[in-house]
């Protein structure tokens, strides 16, 4: 369109690239073209419309001229815009037509002289080597052509094929008069002319290109040559033509030899032998030592679990929750590859909505066939409860006599839990032997009370604790005072001096003064002397004998929660 600018172009490769075509065409816009093909592309015509008129050029070598009568004779197309350009071809008669911007349709009549003209309906053909391809022709008389045409195959681009059938001369008809080309030989593309020559005085010529592709296939040996796949799988092996083996649950294992055969219309088929093993199918099991659990509403349970290979299976799975599964379950590791011993996983949940989930852990296999397995599993989520603790002391009364002690067990269990935090163990003793406000502190008086452990650990479980209370027994003041003497010449006579009763004591007093008469009086007095009362000193009572009430309490050391309990301690002479 337009002035001034190139008007027509040519491409010989779909559009890959273009050639200005326009050449002697005048510098006048292209409305319209159309190509008249005839028997190849070096002897077609291009026609153009354009605002002056009809030109036309050769398809192989560009060069315009209008389409007009001898000057001096009537049809001259008149100067005026062509919009559009068609081509007749029926009957024995070819025109040109054109339609023009207010001046009506003109046509032009392309064939004024006797000629004929070829058509082939199955141009190309296709066949397999050893097979006869037949093209159905007809050739038709133009401008009442009447003398006979001879045919012959003639190169083309290549040579025709080997079997090209020697044709009898032809009379053109206006209807067509109807004829075959046979044709066959080696696999190849052929790209050749059906040569038709007239017998009239002109040796009118024309040839036709006809397209014929032998084909053949080949059937190579499969591989791989043998496939093996359990009962009820599939193979999956892709060939250059794809082949899926399925066999079914109750296939029996064995070897079994399979016939691959191809075959086309007029060929023997081909064969090759494909073999199948059919063995035990690779697979994997999932195992949940602890398929029930019970936890607390954000607090955290896990199932731990193992993946065991059969049959030799090697491929990573791929371990997930299944549907209804709580708002968070992630499984640890995501991957694991089985072994035969079992290869151990957790899978770690929570949900903050009290409730419960039953779910199946799932696997996917990464194998060719992707193998899935499942096991179910249950977690009961109950609404939180704060964290308690059960304190139990027994015997809940000791009755001891004064100079021995006493014990009292603690147990402290925290249930199915761990204690979250420490705690602390105290006892607090009241008797009214402890003056008016009753209070004898952590101890009765004259005595030294032991913990076995004062303070249970975070993370400890059902914990035994005892409570020992070594009591005193009474001292006289003249024995003590023969004991503190005892201390100073031989200590471990004094020791069992003070810690004996009286008849023990006059034993000893009796083996003291034997050992002790041979040595020398250190003072001019002799003997020992006590004080200026002649008592020896003033003794000691011992432990006081009432019952004494003890108070253990135990308490976290967050302050809660806390729980005590009571016993009695009496003393007795």
């Amino acid at each position: 369109m337009g002035f001034h600018t190139s008007h027509v172009w040519k491409t010989t490769n779909a559009g890959l690239s273009w050639t200005d075509f326009s050449a002697n065409l005048p510098d006048v816009p292209v409305n319209s073209i159309i190509v008249d093909s005839g028997t190849s592309l070096s002897n077609g015509t291009v026609y153009v419309g354009t605002d002056i008129g009809v030109f036309g050029s050769s398809a192989g070598v560009v060069t315009w001229s209008e389409l007009a009568p001898v000057a001096g004779q009537p049809g001259v197309l008149p100067n005026v815009a062509v919009t559009s350009l068609q081509i007749f071809n029926s009957g024995g008669l070819k025109r040109l037509r054109a339609a023009t911007y207010g001046r009506g349709i003109w046509e032009w009549n392309l064939i004024t002289t006797p000629d004929f003209q070829i058509q082939v309906t199955n141009n190309p053909a296709t066949i397999f080597a050893g097979q006869i391809a037949s093209f159905d022709a007809k050739i038709y008389s133009l401008n009442k052509y009447s003398s006979l045409v001879g045919l012959s195959c003639a190169p083309g681009s290549t040579n025709p094929p080997q079997i090209c059938t020697p044709l009898t001369p032809v009379l053109p008809s206006t209807g067509g008069t109807p004829l075959a080309v046979n044709v066959g030989g080696a696999v190849g593309d052929y790209l050749f002319d059906l040569h038709a020559v007239g017998s009239d005085p002109l040796a009118v010529t024309h040839d036709f290109a006809l397209a014929l592709h032998i084909v053949d296939f080949s059937l190579a040996a499969p591989l791989p040559a043998s496939v093996s796949v359990a009962p009820g799988a599939t193979s999956g092996n892709s060939l250059t033509a794809t082949l899926n083996v399925t066999t079914s649950v109750g296939t029996p294992l064995g070897t079994f030899p399979i016939i691959i055969a191809a075959s086309t219309l007029g060929q023997p088929a081909k064969t090759q032998t494909l073999t199948l093993n059919v063995s035990a199918a690779p697979d994997y099991q999932i195992n949940i030592l602890n398929p029930s659990l019970t936890s607390q509403v954000n607090v955290p349970a896990t199932f731990n679990g193992t993946l065991t290979a059969i049959n030799g299976y090697a491929s990573p799975v791929n371990l997930s929750c299944g549907t209804q599964a709580p708002p968070s379950c992630v499984a640890s590791p995501l991957s694991v590859t089985p072994i035969s011993s079992g290869a151990s996983f957790a899978v770690t949940l929570s949900s903050n909505v009290p409730q419960t989930y039953n779910f199946n852990i799932q696997g996917a296999g990464t194998d060719a066939l992707r193998i899935p397995q499942r096991f179910p599993v249950t977690l009961d989520v109950r609404q939180g409860q704060p964290f308690d603790f059960v304190l139990t002391v027994t015997p809940a009364s000791i009755s001891t006599r004064i100079g021995q002690s006493a014990t009292f067990s603690l147990d402290l269990d925290p249930g199915a839990a761990v204690f979250p935090n420490d705690v602390l163990l105290t006892a607090s003793i009241q008797s009214p032997a402890c003056g008016t406000s009753g209070n004898c502190g952590p101890c009765p008086p004259l005595s030294k009370c032991v913990f076995s452990q004062s303070q249970i650990q975070s993370g400890k479980s059902l914990t035994h604790v005892t409570f020992t209370v070594p009591t005193t027994g009474p001292i006289p003041g003249s024995a003590k005072f023969l004991g503190t003497v005892l201390f100073a010449l031989f200590p471990l006579a004094g020791m069992l001096w003070l810690r004996s009763g009286s008849a023990k004591r006059s034993t000893i007093v009796t083996t003291i003064l034997a050992l002790t008469l041979p040595l020398p009086f250190v003072s001019c007095g002799g003997g020992l002397q006590g004080n200026g009362s002649g008592g020896g000193g003033s003794g000691s009572p011992g432990t006081p004998i009432p019952t004494y009430t003890i108070t253990f309490s135990a308490t976290s050391t967050t302050g809660s929660p806390f729980h005590s309990a009571q016993v009695t301690l009496t003393v007795t002479p």
